[in-house]
Protein backbone atom coordinates (compact mmCIF):
# COMPACT_ATOMS: atom_id res chain seq x y z
CA UNK A 1 0.00 0.00 0.00
CA UNK A 2 1.09 3.31 -1.16
CA UNK A 3 1.93 6.32 1.30
CA UNK A 4 1.98 9.75 0.12
CA UNK A 5 2.82 12.96 1.82
CA UNK A 6 -0.09 14.59 1.98
CA UNK A 7 -0.09 18.83 3.10
CA UNK A 8 1.45 17.67 6.05
CA UNK A 9 4.95 19.58 7.99
CA UNK A 10 7.58 17.38 8.43
CA UNK A 11 8.44 17.21 11.87
CA UNK A 12 12.79 17.30 11.05
CA UNK A 13 11.90 19.92 8.92
CA UNK A 14 10.90 22.29 11.12
CA UNK A 15 13.86 21.23 13.48
CA UNK A 16 16.22 22.12 10.85
CA UNK A 17 14.50 25.65 10.40
CA UNK A 18 14.34 26.49 14.15
CA UNK A 19 18.08 25.35 14.65
CA UNK A 20 19.45 27.18 11.79
CA UNK A 21 16.92 30.16 11.74
CA UNK A 22 15.64 30.86 15.12
CA UNK A 23 17.46 34.48 15.39
CA UNK A 24 15.65 35.17 11.95
CA UNK A 25 12.94 33.69 11.99
CA UNK A 26 -12.72 14.29 22.91
CA UNK A 27 -14.33 13.62 25.74
CA UNK A 28 -16.31 16.43 25.86
CA UNK A 29 -18.46 16.95 23.19
CA UNK A 30 -16.74 15.34 19.96
CA UNK A 31 -20.28 12.92 16.74
CA UNK A 32 -23.97 10.89 14.77
CA UNK A 33 -24.24 9.62 11.13
CA UNK A 34 -27.39 7.33 9.86
CA UNK A 35 -27.22 4.22 8.02
CA UNK A 36 -27.05 5.00 4.05
CA UNK A 37 -24.48 7.71 2.56
CA UNK A 38 -22.97 10.29 4.93
CA UNK A 39 -24.25 13.32 1.91
CA UNK A 40 -26.78 12.99 -0.16
CA UNK A 41 -25.90 15.69 -3.01
CA UNK A 42 -22.22 13.94 -3.20
CA UNK A 43 -23.03 11.69 -6.33
CA UNK A 44 -24.16 14.43 -8.84
CA UNK A 45 -22.69 17.64 -7.26
CA UNK A 46 -25.11 19.54 -8.64
CA UNK A 47 -26.22 23.13 -7.90
CA UNK A 48 -27.53 24.19 -4.72
CA UNK A 49 -27.97 27.17 -2.84
CA UNK A 50 -26.14 28.52 0.34
CA UNK A 51 -27.86 30.64 2.65
CA UNK A 52 -25.66 33.06 4.84
CA UNK A 53 -28.56 34.79 6.91
CA UNK A 54 -30.53 36.23 3.81
CA UNK A 55 -27.94 35.85 1.74
CA UNK A 56 -26.96 33.75 -1.09
CA UNK A 57 -23.81 32.52 -2.56
CA UNK A 58 -22.88 29.63 -4.89
CA UNK A 59 -23.80 25.94 -4.39
CA UNK A 60 -22.93 25.73 -0.85
CA UNK A 61 -25.67 25.21 2.03
CA UNK A 62 -24.71 25.52 5.27
CA UNK A 63 -28.00 26.46 6.45
CA UNK A 64 -28.24 22.71 8.85
CA UNK A 65 -32.12 23.20 10.55
CA UNK A 66 -31.14 20.93 13.79
CA UNK A 67 -27.80 22.58 14.94
CA UNK A 68 -29.12 24.04 17.94
CA UNK A 69 -29.67 20.29 19.08
CA UNK A 70 -25.38 20.51 19.40
CA UNK A 71 -24.50 23.99 19.45
CA UNK A 72 -21.39 23.52 21.46
CA UNK A 73 -20.18 21.86 17.77
CA UNK A 74 -21.77 24.16 15.73
CA UNK A 75 -18.41 25.85 14.84
CA UNK A 76 -16.57 22.71 13.88
CA UNK A 77 -19.67 21.38 12.06
CA UNK A 78 -19.43 24.38 9.67
CA UNK A 79 -15.92 24.82 9.51
CA UNK A 80 -16.10 21.48 7.98
CA UNK A 81 -19.31 21.46 6.26
CA UNK A 82 -17.67 24.94 4.30
CA UNK A 83 -15.15 22.61 3.09
CA UNK A 84 -17.23 19.65 1.90
CA UNK A 85 -15.34 17.51 4.58
CA UNK A 86 -18.14 16.30 6.46
CA UNK A 87 -22.08 17.44 5.18
CA UNK A 88 -25.46 17.03 6.24
CA UNK A 89 -28.54 15.75 4.76
CA UNK A 90 -31.31 16.94 2.54
CA UNK A 91 -34.74 16.10 4.48
CA UNK A 92 -38.45 17.32 3.60
CA UNK A 93 -37.02 20.12 1.96
CA UNK A 94 -34.98 21.05 4.95
CA UNK A 95 -30.83 20.55 5.34
CA UNK A 96 -29.88 18.61 8.53
CA UNK A 97 -26.71 17.65 9.98
CA UNK A 98 -28.35 15.08 12.36
CA UNK A 99 -25.81 16.43 15.13
CA UNK A 100 -26.92 13.48 17.88
CA UNK A 101 -26.88 10.40 15.42
CA UNK A 102 -23.73 7.63 15.83
CA UNK A 103 -21.96 7.98 13.06
CA UNK A 104 -20.98 5.17 11.01
CA UNK A 105 -17.74 3.72 9.85
CA UNK A 106 -18.25 4.18 5.95
CA UNK A 107 -19.11 8.00 6.80
CA UNK A 108 -16.27 8.87 9.15
CA UNK A 109 -14.01 6.78 6.23
CA UNK A 110 -15.25 9.73 3.91
CA UNK A 111 -14.78 12.34 5.49
CA UNK A 112 -10.87 11.26 6.60
CA UNK A 113 -10.36 10.91 3.15
CA UNK A 114 -11.80 14.18 1.93
CA UNK A 115 -9.69 16.01 5.43
CA UNK A 116 -6.57 14.78 3.50
CA UNK A 117 -7.39 16.64 0.06
CA UNK A 118 -7.92 13.05 -1.81
CA UNK A 119 -11.52 13.86 -2.99
CA UNK A 120 -10.55 14.02 -6.21
CA UNK A 121 -8.82 10.21 -5.76
CA UNK A 122 -12.11 8.73 -4.37
CA UNK A 123 -14.25 9.85 -7.00
CA UNK A 124 -11.74 8.21 -9.69
CA UNK A 125 -11.70 5.52 -8.43
CA UNK A 126 -15.92 4.44 -7.72
CA UNK A 127 -15.32 1.41 -9.90
CA UNK A 128 -12.43 -0.24 -7.93
CA UNK A 129 -12.15 -3.67 -6.33
CA UNK A 130 -12.48 -3.78 -2.67
CA UNK A 131 -10.14 -5.70 -0.68
CA UNK A 132 -12.17 -6.54 2.28
CA UNK A 133 -14.91 -9.66 2.80
CA UNK A 134 -17.90 -7.54 2.98
CA UNK A 135 -17.22 -5.38 -0.07
CA UNK A 136 -20.08 -6.21 -1.41
CA UNK A 137 -22.16 -3.85 1.81
CA UNK A 138 -20.14 -1.07 0.71
CA UNK A 139 -23.12 1.34 -0.44
CA UNK A 140 -21.41 2.33 -4.04
CA UNK A 141 -20.98 6.17 -3.24
CA UNK A 142 -18.40 4.90 -0.89
CA UNK A 143 -16.73 2.91 -3.20
CA UNK A 144 -13.67 5.06 -4.42
CA UNK A 145 -13.26 6.33 -0.83
CA UNK A 146 -12.23 2.87 0.76
CA UNK A 147 -10.20 2.10 -2.18
CA UNK A 148 -8.01 5.48 -1.26
CA UNK A 149 -8.74 5.13 2.73
CA UNK A 150 -6.95 1.03 1.79
CA UNK A 151 -4.19 2.83 -0.52
CA UNK A 152 -3.33 5.20 2.19
CA UNK A 153 -3.03 3.25 5.10
CA UNK A 154 -6.03 4.22 7.04
CA UNK A 155 -7.03 0.38 7.93
CA UNK A 156 -5.44 -1.82 10.49
CA UNK A 157 -3.33 -4.55 8.70
CA UNK A 158 -5.36 -6.93 11.01
CA UNK A 159 -8.92 -5.68 9.33
CA UNK A 160 -10.14 -7.80 7.24
CA UNK A 161 -13.99 -5.92 7.17
CA UNK A 162 -15.12 -2.41 6.87
CA UNK A 163 -18.12 -2.95 8.44
CA UNK A 164 -19.73 -0.09 6.71
CA UNK A 165 -22.46 0.70 8.80
CA UNK A 166 -21.57 0.01 12.25
CA UNK A 167 -21.41 2.65 14.61
CA UNK A 168 -18.16 3.98 14.82
CA UNK A 169 -16.57 4.19 18.40
CA UNK A 170 -13.90 6.21 20.12
CA UNK A 171 -11.25 3.73 19.66
CA UNK A 172 -11.51 3.32 16.04
CA UNK A 173 -12.17 7.09 15.37
CA UNK A 174 -9.07 7.79 16.94
CA UNK A 175 -6.80 5.01 15.50
CA UNK A 176 -8.43 6.47 11.97
CA UNK A 177 -7.45 9.93 12.59
CA UNK A 178 -4.10 9.49 14.11
CA UNK A 179 -2.94 6.91 10.69
CA UNK A 180 -4.73 10.20 8.49
CA UNK A 181 -2.26 12.61 10.18
CA UNK A 182 0.48 9.88 9.28
CA UNK A 183 1.62 8.95 12.80
CA UNK A 184 1.69 5.01 12.75
CA UNK A 185 5.25 4.91 13.43
CA UNK A 186 4.90 7.50 16.34
CA UNK A 187 2.28 5.51 17.61
CA UNK A 188 3.90 2.19 17.32
CA UNK A 189 7.23 3.61 19.47
CA UNK A 190 4.27 4.32 22.26
CA UNK A 191 2.70 0.73 22.54
CA UNK A 192 3.80 0.14 25.84
CA UNK A 193 2.91 3.51 27.06
CA UNK A 194 0.99 3.56 30.22
CA UNK A 195 -2.02 5.32 29.93
CA UNK A 196 -4.03 7.40 32.61
CA UNK A 197 -7.09 5.75 31.68
CA UNK A 198 -9.05 3.26 34.54
CA UNK A 199 -10.03 1.50 31.47
CA UNK A 200 -7.27 1.35 29.64
CA UNK A 201 -7.18 -2.79 29.41
CA UNK A 202 -10.11 -2.26 28.01
CA UNK A 203 -7.88 -0.84 25.30
CA UNK A 204 -5.78 -3.57 22.99
CA UNK A 205 -2.41 -3.31 23.88
CA UNK A 206 -1.45 -2.58 19.95
CA UNK A 207 -3.78 0.45 20.02
CA UNK A 208 -2.84 1.68 23.16
CA UNK A 209 0.09 4.07 21.30
CA UNK A 210 -2.62 5.28 18.80
CA UNK A 211 -4.68 6.53 22.33
CA UNK A 212 -1.41 7.85 23.57
CA UNK A 213 -0.86 9.90 20.34
CA UNK A 214 -4.16 10.96 20.39
CA UNK A 215 -4.25 12.50 23.68
CA UNK A 216 -1.00 14.47 23.52
CA UNK A 217 -1.96 16.20 20.10
CA UNK A 218 -5.41 16.94 22.06
CA UNK A 219 -7.26 15.55 19.08
CA UNK A 220 -9.47 13.66 22.37
CA UNK A 221 -9.49 13.25 25.88
CA UNK A 222 -10.60 11.15 28.86
CA UNK A 223 -13.41 11.48 31.10
CA UNK A 224 -13.79 13.30 34.45
CA UNK A 225 -13.99 9.97 35.69
CA UNK A 226 -10.92 9.06 34.60
CA UNK A 227 -12.04 6.39 32.11
CA UNK A 228 -11.74 6.43 28.07
CA UNK A 229 -14.69 4.42 27.44
CA UNK A 230 -13.27 3.37 23.75
CA UNK A 231 -16.49 1.52 22.83
CA UNK A 232 -18.65 4.07 23.30
CA UNK A 233 -19.90 5.11 20.10
CA UNK A 234 -19.43 8.83 18.37
CA UNK A 235 -21.97 11.28 17.53
CA UNK A 236 -21.65 13.02 14.38
CA UNK A 237 -21.28 16.03 16.24
CA UNK A 238 -18.24 14.22 17.83
CA UNK A 239 -16.91 12.68 14.62
CA UNK A 240 -16.78 16.92 13.79
CA UNK A 241 -14.65 18.11 16.56
CA UNK A 242 -12.43 15.07 16.04
CA UNK A 243 -12.02 16.21 12.49
CA UNK A 244 -11.42 19.72 13.10
CA UNK A 245 -8.80 19.36 15.59
CA UNK A 246 -6.93 17.03 13.18
CA UNK A 247 -7.54 19.56 10.47
CA UNK A 248 -6.12 22.18 12.77
CA UNK A 249 -2.70 19.65 12.87
CA UNK A 250 -2.35 19.83 9.15
CA UNK A 251 -1.11 22.47 6.67
CA UNK A 252 -3.26 24.97 5.40
CA UNK A 253 -5.04 24.36 2.29
CA UNK A 254 -6.13 26.69 0.01
CA UNK A 255 -9.60 27.43 1.25
CA UNK A 256 -7.98 28.03 5.11
CA UNK A 257 -5.76 30.65 6.05
CA UNK A 258 -4.54 31.32 9.79
CA UNK A 259 -3.38 34.45 11.15
CA UNK A 260 -3.81 37.96 12.92
CA UNK A 261 -5.89 40.81 12.57
CA UNK A 262 -3.91 43.50 11.25
CA UNK A 263 -6.61 46.24 10.63
CA UNK A 264 -10.25 46.60 12.37
CA UNK A 265 -12.94 45.13 9.43
CA UNK A 266 -14.42 47.47 6.91
CA UNK A 267 -15.69 47.49 3.50
CA UNK A 268 -15.99 43.64 4.11
CA UNK A 269 -12.66 43.65 3.97
CA UNK A 270 -10.10 41.64 6.56
CA UNK A 271 -6.41 42.27 6.64
CA UNK A 272 -4.38 39.68 8.39
CA UNK A 273 -0.90 39.15 9.31
CA UNK A 274 1.08 36.23 8.37
CA UNK A 275 5.14 35.91 9.36
CA UNK A 276 5.62 39.27 8.40
CA UNK A 277 3.22 39.32 5.07
CA UNK A 278 -0.06 40.61 4.80
CA UNK A 279 -2.93 39.16 3.52
CA UNK A 280 -6.58 41.37 2.44
CA UNK A 281 -9.28 38.78 2.23
CA UNK A 282 -12.96 39.77 0.75
CA UNK A 283 -15.56 38.84 3.48
CA UNK A 284 -19.12 37.51 3.10
CA UNK A 285 -21.20 40.15 5.17
CA UNK A 286 -23.14 37.10 6.79
CA UNK A 287 -20.16 34.78 7.21
CA UNK A 288 -19.96 33.41 10.49
CA UNK A 289 -18.16 34.09 13.52
CA UNK A 290 -17.07 32.32 16.29
CA UNK A 291 -15.05 33.82 19.30
CA UNK A 292 -14.47 31.53 22.52
CA UNK A 293 -16.36 28.45 21.28
CA UNK A 294 -19.81 30.55 20.80
CA UNK A 295 -21.19 32.51 17.67
CA UNK A 296 -20.39 36.13 17.42
CA UNK A 297 -20.49 38.64 14.98
CA UNK A 298 -17.97 40.92 13.21
CA UNK A 299 -18.39 43.55 15.34
CA UNK A 300 -17.19 40.85 17.96
CA UNK A 301 -13.32 40.50 16.41
CA UNK A 302 -10.82 42.86 17.53
CA UNK A 303 -7.06 43.53 16.00
CA UNK A 304 -4.79 41.40 17.50
CA UNK A 305 -7.05 38.42 17.06
CA UNK A 306 -5.71 35.01 15.74
CA UNK A 307 -8.02 33.43 13.81
CA UNK A 308 -8.54 30.53 11.62
CA UNK A 309 -10.63 31.69 8.24
CA UNK A 310 -12.28 29.41 5.52
CA UNK A 311 -12.64 30.40 1.99
CA UNK A 312 -15.34 29.21 -0.84
CA UNK A 313 -14.76 30.91 -4.22
CA UNK A 314 -11.84 33.28 -2.56
CA UNK A 315 -14.35 34.77 0.03
CA UNK A 316 -14.23 34.49 3.58
CA UNK A 317 -17.39 32.66 5.04
CA UNK A 318 -16.56 31.67 8.28
CA UNK A 319 -14.28 32.61 10.75
CA UNK A 320 -13.01 31.24 14.20
CA UNK A 321 -10.82 33.37 16.52
CA UNK A 322 -8.11 30.39 17.90
CA UNK A 323 -6.30 33.20 20.01
CA UNK A 324 -8.23 36.44 21.56
CA UNK A 325 -6.32 39.06 21.54
CA UNK A 326 -3.67 40.30 24.33
CA UNK A 327 -4.14 43.81 25.87
CA UNK A 328 -1.85 46.33 23.91
CA UNK A 329 1.61 45.78 24.87
CA UNK A 330 0.37 43.64 27.77
CA UNK A 331 3.08 40.57 28.05
CA UNK A 332 2.10 37.46 28.21
CA UNK A 333 3.22 33.51 29.23
CA UNK A 334 1.40 30.41 28.44
CA UNK A 335 2.56 26.84 28.72
CA UNK A 336 1.04 23.67 26.98
CA UNK A 337 1.86 20.74 25.13
CA UNK A 338 3.43 21.68 21.54
CA UNK A 339 0.94 20.03 18.59
CA UNK A 340 2.29 21.73 15.18
CA UNK A 341 3.64 24.37 13.74
CA UNK A 342 3.31 26.66 10.04
CA UNK A 343 6.08 28.24 8.22
CA UNK A 344 5.96 31.38 5.91
CA UNK A 345 6.52 31.57 2.08
CA UNK A 346 9.75 32.21 3.27
CA UNK A 347 10.90 29.09 5.26
CA UNK A 348 10.16 31.05 9.08
CA UNK A 349 8.38 29.84 11.73
CA UNK A 350 5.25 31.89 11.07
CA UNK A 351 2.61 30.11 13.58
CA UNK A 352 2.43 27.67 16.15
CA UNK A 353 -0.20 25.92 17.67
CA UNK A 354 -0.04 24.37 21.93
CA UNK A 355 -2.89 22.62 23.07
CA UNK A 356 -3.78 23.47 27.04
CA UNK A 357 -6.36 21.34 29.38
CA UNK A 358 -9.03 24.25 29.66
CA UNK A 359 -12.58 23.66 32.21
CA UNK A 360 -14.93 23.57 30.80
CA UNK A 361 -18.16 24.75 32.72
CA UNK A 362 -20.79 23.89 30.40
CA UNK A 363 -19.71 19.92 30.92
CA UNK A 364 -18.16 20.00 33.86
CA UNK A 365 -15.37 18.54 32.40
CA UNK A 366 -11.43 19.18 31.30
CA UNK A 367 -11.35 19.17 27.79
CA UNK A 368 -7.95 19.72 25.26
CA UNK A 369 -8.51 23.24 23.46
CA UNK A 370 -6.11 24.03 20.84
CA UNK A 371 -4.36 27.51 20.82
CA UNK A 372 -2.55 28.71 17.67
CA UNK A 373 -0.32 32.21 18.05
CA UNK A 374 1.47 33.74 15.38
CA UNK A 375 4.91 34.11 15.68
CA UNK A 376 7.65 37.08 15.19
CA UNK A 377 9.99 36.97 12.72
CA UNK A 378 13.04 37.35 15.27
CA UNK A 379 11.81 34.36 17.67
CA UNK A 380 14.07 33.16 19.84
CA UNK A 381 14.27 29.55 20.37
CA UNK A 382 15.27 28.15 23.75
CA UNK A 383 16.46 24.90 24.49
CA UNK A 384 17.44 21.63 21.74
CA UNK A 385 15.03 22.34 18.50
CA UNK A 386 15.39 19.00 17.75
CA UNK A 387 13.50 17.99 20.86
CA UNK A 388 10.19 20.26 19.33
CA UNK A 389 8.55 17.28 18.92
CA UNK A 390 4.16 16.87 19.55
CA UNK A 391 3.30 16.37 23.21
CA UNK A 392 6.69 18.35 24.34
CA UNK A 393 6.15 20.92 26.81
CA UNK A 394 6.79 24.25 25.62
CA UNK A 395 6.39 27.86 27.37
CA UNK A 396 5.61 30.40 24.83
CA UNK A 397 6.51 34.35 25.88
CA UNK A 398 5.46 37.50 23.98
CA UNK A 399 3.76 40.48 23.40
CA UNK A 400 0.62 41.31 21.76
CA UNK A 401 -0.64 37.84 21.24
CA UNK A 402 2.51 37.24 19.09
CA UNK A 403 5.62 34.83 20.12
CA UNK A 404 8.72 36.42 20.73
CA UNK A 405 9.94 32.99 22.94
CA UNK A 406 9.57 29.47 22.81
CA UNK A 407 11.25 27.44 25.45
CA UNK A 408 11.62 23.89 24.72
CA UNK A 409 10.67 22.15 28.28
Amino acid sequence: MKRVWLRRLAAAGLALVLAAGSSAAWAKSEGKGGKGRENDDDDDRQERVVKFGNGRFGDLDLNFSDLDEADWASRYILSLAARRVFDGYKEGGFRKFKPNQPVTRIEAIAAAVRLMGLEEEAQAKKDAKIPFKDAGKIPSWATGYVAVAYEHDLFLETETAVQPLKPADRLWATVLLVKALNLEQEAEAKQNVELPFKDAQDIPPALRGYVAVAVERGLINGYDDKTFKPNKPVSRAELAALLDRTDNQLPDSQDTIRGMIAQPIADNKLVLQRGGETVTLNVDPNTFVFKGGARATLADLRVGDTVKVRLYQNTVILIEVVGPAQPSQQAFTVTGLYVSSTLNSRGQLSTITISRSVYDATYGQQTPQLAVYPVSSNVQIVGDPSLLIPGRTVELKGRQNVVEQVTIK
